[in-house]
């Protein structure tokens, strides 16, 4: 309770009491006179005792901050159009679609041209032209004279001899277009180094002593001699 109604509260009480002892007064005033109290009897005596009211509390405040939850505002943008717009954006696409795509330049191409193209493109597609193989009887030829310079010309080595190695040794002469000496290299091997150096040697010295016929000395030649070794021989 506040000061200020607990003494207005007050206030109200005391002109209550002085009203009651007016009352009082003049009810005792025109009544007739009571005897004296008899003696020995003690006095009454009547004091008015205020009733203390209990302290008002005051009401206890939360301090705790009250959280309140965030509700979230959604706004919806509604696209404004125009008729004005709906006019300008029809052609727009296709104004700048001309305008960003590139130029493409085509150039003609006259028939005098293309008539110098042709032979050209045909030449490198055609397959290079094979030389003109050699006459084959005088490459028989050939192939007999050698024959006939190794024959009993080609000797037997004595250690693959003693320990029975045989075979047959295919010895390769090349001849280059002009020459008359051909180049010799091993064609297929008998199994043994030493019997593959022995016939290598003897076609090589045979070639040596064979002239090479006048119309095979402008192509390319190759022939292939074999050597044989048996323990037979």
């Amino acid at each position: 309770m506040t000061p200020m109604l607990r003494r207005e509260n007050e206030l109200i009480l005391r002109r209550a009491l002085v009203a009651s002892a007016i009352a009082h007064g003049l009810l005792l005033w025109g009544a007739p006179p009571h005897p004296g109290p008899p003696e020995g009897a003690r006095p009454l005596a009547v004091r008015l005792v205020q009733e203390a009211l209990p302290p008002r509390v005051p009401a206890e405040t939360s301090t705790l901050p009250v959280m309140r939850k965030a509700v979230p505002v959604q706004e919806t943008l509604k696209p404004v159009r125009s008729k004005t717009d709906a006019r300008e954006i029809g052609p727009a696409p296709t104004l700048r679609a001309a305008e960003t795509a590139p130029a493409v330049y085509t150039a003609a191409v006259t028939p005098a041209e293309t008539a110098r193209v042709t032979p050209e493109s045909e030449a490198v597609a055609q397959p290079t032209a094979r030389p003109p193989e050699p006459d084959q009887d005088t490459v028989k030829e050939l192939r007999l004279a050698l024959a006939r310079e190794l024959r009993g010309q080609h000797p037997y080595p004595a250690l693959a001899r003693e320990r029975g190695w045989t075979g047959t040794v295919e010895v390769v002469l090349v001849y280059a277009p002009g020459t008359t000496f051909p180049a010799v290299s091993l064609g297929r091997s008998s199994g043994h180094a030493i019997l593959d150096r022995q016939a290598m040697d003897t076609v090589a010295k045979a070639a040596a002593r064979v002239s090479l016929p006048q119309r095979l000395r402008g192509d390319a030649l190759t022939v292939a001699v074999p050597v044989n070794y048996s323990l037979e021989q």
